[in-house]
């Protein structure tokens, strides 16, 4: 039988209106042979050699002296019912073995019938849930990678688009990331530094380009009116969130009109540069054969 080596701590708080001014608590707990039981009597009349008086019947394992008390540690291998007095207080102390607890089911009868076989694993179903378990990961894991590689594919402005719709009304960063993701935005369309800058110093950079001037008075108008929101503490109602995240949407999809114009315009005079070439080197050569 192993032993576990028990601490209990019976607090006992004695207290005597007699010469000896204790007070006392038992806790009940079931002790076994060999266990360690520790005691704090609290009293200013006691001494040590009282107290191993009053714990003969226990090998006192230690005692501690404290300003106020006594930590006592005491076991004991005999069982039964043991009684110490202190004062006007007893302290019962009931020591039990494991072996009296061990119910004896008394001798086994033996039969001729067969015993009952013993329960088997059911590997073929847990099998088939493994498998059903693996192949919804995988369709999870590979429709999340599919949609992030659309995400890729996408060109700019539908990008911002999607992130901006994405984006929660009850994030606390809702103005921060929708900010955020336009300056991201405008960067992949014009190949300029902006993210990190202030609402200022934004617009100052977009007032270097030309094709930004029709969209800059609204832009700067949203910058403040987002800076509000962010630098404030106000907490902007659903409907405005949506409102502004309208108007937002409406300036990116200028921009992007701007600039595909610009794009355009270009290979236009291209086209018609070339288209003119020919006729004057006509001309020319009907001169010549004039000539």
């Amino acid at each position: 039988m192993n032993r576990t080596k028990m601490m209990f701590l019976l607090m006992i708080l004695i207290m005597f209106f007699s010469p000896i001014h204790a007070f006392a608590a038992e806790a009940e707990r079931n002790i076994y042979i060999g266990d360690i039981i520790e005691l704090k009597i609290s009293s200013q009349e006691l001494t040590e050699e009282v107290i191993r008086e009053k714990f003969k019947e226990f090998e006192i394992v230690g005692i501690v002296e404290g300003s106020d008390h006594f930590i006592v540690k005491l076991r004991t291998f005999e069982t039964g019912e043991k009684k110490v007095v202190l004062g006007d207080k007893e302290i019962v102390v009931v020591v039990k073995s494991t072996l009296q607890e061990i119910q004896s089911e008394g001798p086994m009868e033996g039969g001729l019938e067969p015993a009952a076989p013993a329960p088997t694993v059911p590997w073929l179903y847990i099998f088939i849930a493994l498998l059903a378990v693996t192949g919804v990961t995988g369709f999870v894991s590979l429709r999340g990678r599919f949609a992030i590689k659309n995400k890729v594919r996408l060109d700019p402005y539908h990008h911002f688009i999607s992130r901006s719709n994405d984006l929660l009304y009850e994030d606390s960063e809702f103005f921060v990331k929708l900010t955020c993701y336009f300056k991201e935005y405008v960067q992949a369309v014009y190949h300029i530094r902006i993210k990190g800058m202030t609402s200022s110093e934004m617009l100052y950079t977009i007032d270097k380009l030309p094709r930004l001037q029709d969209v800059k008075k609204e832009l700067g108008d949203w910058l403040r009116e987002c800076d509000f929101f962010k630098f404030t503490g106000t907490v902007a109602s659903r409907v405005r969130k949506q409102e502004m995240q309208r108007r937002l949407a409406e300036l990116a999809g200028r921009i992007k009109t701007a600039n595909q114009a610009v794009v355009r315009a270009p290979q236009g005079a291209g086209n018609r540069a070339v288209g003119r070439a020919p006729q004057g080197a006509a001309k020319g050569t009907e001169k010549g054969a004039a000539s």
